[in-house]
């Protein structure tokens, strides 16, 4: 499923409000899996290309992962910006998306426009 970048954001508040994080299928459960998932989705943001970064919560048993799916540089902006693709596994169900993210001039990263 694919989440365009407006909506992501609200719903991540997938990796932090300027990182974001998982959409909202894919968005961790809760608190305690946020303190997971944030520093895998972290790790995923330099990580190579096609590389996952796993996290897993032993309190709830949710995990999941991040990958960058690819690397490009925005058009209109020159922005170095990277897809990634999230998965949430939770009572072994597991939900996917996918969110474009770019780098700013500043070193955060912020939905693509």
């Amino acid at each position: 499923m694919r989440y365009s970048a407006s909506m992501i954001v609200p719903a991540l508040a997938l990796l932090t409000a300027c990182a974001a994080a998982p959409a909202p299928a894919a968005k961790p459960a809760d608190k305690g899996d946020r303190f997971y998932a944030d520093p895998a989705e972290a790790k995923a943001r330099l990580a190579p290309v096609g590389v996952p970064i796993a996290w897993s919560n032993p309190a709830s048993g949710h995990s999941g992962s991040v990958a960058a799916t690819r690397d490009f540089f925005d058009r209109q902006s020159g922005a170095y910006c990277r897809e990634f693709q999230s998965v949430v596994t939770i009572a072994g169900a597991g939900k996917k998306a996918v969110a474009t993210l770019c780098r700013q001039p500043d070193g955060s990263w912020r939905p693509a426009p």
